[in-house]
């Protein structure tokens, strides 16, 4: 057997054979110990093959257990397995700033007026153009919320460069979302007062996008303030970096706001806050929030994200700023090159793929540059040139002004602010094709993101067109949001997550559009409140359809299990003719093990309902193994693990036997109080299967749910209805 040794940063794995020695290094590109690897992090694989005196034989031997040891190395290296069993998108544009989900099958067509494929929408206060962000169940994204009722902001592309004189109160804060069913798991107030610097009509006061590494939630606010939580929204420390104040090149009294987001790499929070006097890039450890290092920077007001390109030899902190782009040692602060060119104002975050950083900015001048990895000094280019020995190609006039672009599958696809998309062979830069996007025209800020072959372009308008991938223009979907989008959408297993100036939505496969319920039932909606008296026939899946009572159709939701599916079957309970089953297999450990649950959330999570007069539930089911029914609250979980069998059985739940789930969130948030179990706030009904380990294969059934008041569950007939 090999004699494996494993160092810290490098893996270094010996097999020793009677006559051959195959050394296989493997080095990881990030620390592979922390949950803040990112999915697509890239593994430098290197094998080296020592075969002197070896026989033709042998070396075919030595080959395959190349490929052994391979497969045996890359699996302790990889990503923990809590995160490995998602897609996170930890930060703007998701890992790496990529703005890349393939792998997934996100839809690609939805509609909010209907309904069909939204899983949730979820009211957001205030304003802020922050995207989400997601790390396994819970979405971060920021607003301000103005005392003024008059506070608005302009969009789309008439040009106007004034400040917004918005000096009222503001209140910052972050929130948690849960990603199931659009609930808000916590809030939490950052700051409030008067901003001391004003902000772009387009602009708003919170237009940094958070960041998360799994553990921490760090927070940059207009005001200056860096605030980092912890998962159960525990404030661990906060910084005040001084007002950001951002604006004109031309004219520092023209405060236009900040919008830099920040971003963590290993144990460090890195910010680059360029602004009229005093710009700085810094770095802070995220465990205490100490200062690691502080570059100053020669360099007047910009809007962009730092990047961090992860190159073969180095790892590269890059910044897009006014007319001067760097690359900096993300670990010391240390600069490692410069170039010249960008425009005066900068907004679009680096990039970088397949070795290449590509550098864009789109104001008066709209360069885009394609620089390799691993410069040093000053690399800029000559007036007559376009190419040197460290930029591989540039263009003087397609770079974008607001949106970031997007590297894929061979392509970089670029967005005016005016809705024209042009594509390049991102390794030579010749151009694909140029055309006016959906033909609609309008503005755009959103950056476009990618998945499964497909790209999403966002307009301000809030159209968010479908298009191909590839060398041709093909429009795949038009899907109108209803509202203004300014942010850049998200993406993780398979769901996209839009935020709009009002909502922020979930969209995924699968969920039909709201229709007419069954004959004898009423169309309206579940009650805010279930009377003393009131029995509720809550679903008996007899519509032929996975719609309850509620208006709103059951969903299913799973965090390690394969080949789940959520139907309905034939032969129900008590004679009727279907009922609703779901079945798959656990696989997977997760912090509270494998889950699967088909759920059905009330008037879309968006309104919760008063239970308090709940007297019992009532329903049928069968099924391989226990499972739990839960009622999700403002007050937290309650709930009762279930028996089951493979024969149709009556349950007869009290609301006395309902009782706290363990580790459920106890909710504090500006929706619903707090306290115990008061029926208050309750948000939906869930059947979920949950295991410790990989117990292998389950199905359960449900059919003919009613809940009873307290007066109607004392009096009820014990024969089915």
């Amino acid at each position: 057997m090999p004699n494996c040794n494993r160092k810290a940063a490098t893996v270094t794995k010996e097999c020793r054979y009677p006559t051959d020695r195959l050394r296989l290094t493997v080095a990881s590109v990030v620390d592979i110990k922390r949950r803040n690897s990112p999915i697509y992090a890239i593994l430098q694989v290197t094998c080296i093959f020592t075969t002197v005196g070896a026989e033709p034989m042998h070396r075919s031997l030595i080959i395959l257990l190349c490929s052994a040891c391979l497969l045996v190395v890359y699996a302790p290296v990889s990503l923990p397995q809590e995160t490995a069993e998602r897609f996170q998108w930890p930060s703007f544009r998701g890992p790496l700033a990529s703005g890349v989900a393939d792998g997934q099958n996100p839809p690609t067509d939805w509609d909010p007026e209907t309904g069909r494929n939204v899983l949730w929408s979820t009211p957001l206060p205030g304003l802020g153009h922050s995207s989400p962000v997601v790390w396994d169940e819970r979405i971060y994204l920021t607003t301000a919320v103005s005392d003024d009722p008059n506070s608005i902001f302009r969009y789309g592309t008439d040009g106007r460069q004034d400040r917004r004189s918005d000096r009222a109160r503001n209140e910052w804060f972050v929130y948690s979302i849960d990603r199931r069913n659009g609930e808000v798991v916590w809030a939490r107030q950052l700051i409030s007062g008067n901003p001391s610097v004003q902000r772009h009509p387009k602009n708003s006061y919170a237009s940094a996008t958070p960041t998360t590494d799994g553990e921490h939630v760090v927070v940059l606010v207009a005001t200056g303030a860096l605030y980092c939580y912890d998962f159960d929204g525990n404030l661990l420390w906060d910084l005040n970096l001084g007002p950001i104040d951002a604006g004109a090149s031309y004219d520092n009294a023209y405060q236009w706001g900040a919008a830099s987001s920040p971003i963590i790499w290993q144990d460090l929070v890195i910010v680059q806050v360029d602004q009229q006097v005093g710009s700085f890039i810094a770095a802070f450890d995220i465990g205490t929030g100490e200062e690691v290092w502080r570059t100053p920077r020669d360099l007047i007001s910009s809007f962009s994200t730092p990047t961090i390109h992860i190159g073969t030899q180095r790892t590269e902190l890059v910044t897009n700023g006014a007319g001067t782009m760097h690359g900096y040692d993300p670990a010391s602060g240390e600069e490692l090159w410069r170039m010249s060119g960008s425009s005066l104002n900068t907004t679009p975050t680096p990039v970088s793929d397949q070795g290449l950083i590509y550098v864009t900015s789109g104001y008066r001048t709209r360069p885009i540059f394609a620089i390799r990895a691993g410069a040093t000094g000053d690399i800029s280019l000559a007036d007559d040139e376009n190419s040197n020995a460290d930029v591989a190609w540039s263009s003087p006039r397609d770079g974008p002004y607001m949106a970031t672009p997007l590297v894929y599958r061979g392509y970089l696809y670029v967005v005016s602010a005016n809705g024209v998309l042009t594509v390049f062979h991102a390794i030579t830069g010749e151009r694909v094709y140029k055309r006016r996007i959906g033909d609609t025209g309008g503005a755009y800020s959103a950056s476009p993101i990618a998945a499964d072959g497909r790209i999403y372009l966002t307009s301000e308008d809030g159209d968010i067109f479908v298009i191909k991938a590839g060398a041709e223009y093909e429009l795949l979907a038009t899907n109108r949001m209803g509202e203004v989008c300014l942010a850049t959408p998200a993406i993780s297993e398979g769901q996209i997550f839009i935020r709009t100036t009002g909502h922020l939505l979930a969209v995924t496969n699968s969920i039909a559009p709201e229709v007419a319920l069954a004959e004898g039932f009423s169309s309206a909606p579940f009650p805010t409140e279930l009377a003393a008296d009131q029995v509720l026939p809550f679903d008996d899946f007899e519509d032929g359809d996975l719609l309850a009572h509620t208006g709103v159709r059951w969903q299913t939701f799973t965090n390690g299990v394969s080949g789940a599916a959520l139907q309905l079957v034939d032969n129900g309970a008590a004679a009727t003719a279907q009922a609703a089953r779901l079945d798959g297999k656990l696989t997977l450990g997760a912090a509270r093990g494998p889950l699967a649950q088909m759920y059905q959330p009330f008037d879309r999570g968006a309104v919760p309902i008063n239970l308090e007069n709940l007297g019992g539930i009532r329903f049928y089911t069968r099924g391989s193994s226990p499972f739990e029914l839960t009622l999700r609250c403002g007050d937290g979980e309650v709930g009762k693990e279930l028996d089951t069998s493979e024969e149709w059985q009556l349950i007869e739940l009290s609301a006395d036997e309902l009782t706290p789930i363990s580790g459920s969130p106890q909710v504090v948030d500006w929706r619903w109080g707090a306290g115990g179990w008061s029926g208050n706030g309750c948000i939906g009904l869930y059947f979920s299967r949950r295991g410790a380990s990989n117990i292998g294969e389950f199905w359960f059934e449900v059919d003919e749910i009613t809940f009873y008041g307290a007066d109607a569950w004392e009096l009820r007939d014990d024969s089915p209805r």
